[in-house]
């Protein structure tokens, strides 16, 4: 699921959260408080200082990334949502017969064994609420 192309946003969902390789940071490279203090150095501070500001400008770039595809994705949603009048809602009436689909699973909308018939019902209306 994640590492499909997305139509709306045109790349995957894991490529924006990892790029294009699976690299999940880990905290493997903290801070050093004394860098930090200015106190006492290392002899290679300056190469952990600069792995930490590339992670720091990743995370930011992902960051991005990640703001970028919520806000297209919430633009898509709301065209979608007003492109369909509430008028062509299906509406059960109280007391009327439905079957129901199962809910997904790994294996998609199935019965829960072979034997079992491919919808649920009839299940009664009893109330509405909302939809």
């Amino acid at each position: 699921m994640n590492a499909t192309v997305h139509s709306a946003l045109g790349v995957s969902p894991a490529q924006i959260l990892f790029g294009n390789a699976v690299r999940l940071e880990r905290g493997m490279f903290k801070s050093n408080p004394f860098l930090e203090n200015g106190a006492r150095q290392s002899p290679f501070h300056k190469t952990k200082n600069s792995v930490r500001l590339w992670i720091d400008r990743m995370l930011s770039n992902q960051q991005a990334c990640i703001d970028a595809a919520l806000e297209t994705i919430s633009a898509r949603d709301a065209e979608h949502i007003s492109s369909h009048p509430l008028s062509e809602l299906t509406v059960f009436p109280v007391n009327s017969y439905v079957l129901v689909a199962y809910p997904k699973s790994a294996m998609g909308r199935k019965a829960p064994n072979k034997l079992t018939p491919p919808w649920r019902g009839p299940l009664r209306v009893v109330s509405i609420d909302h939809n």
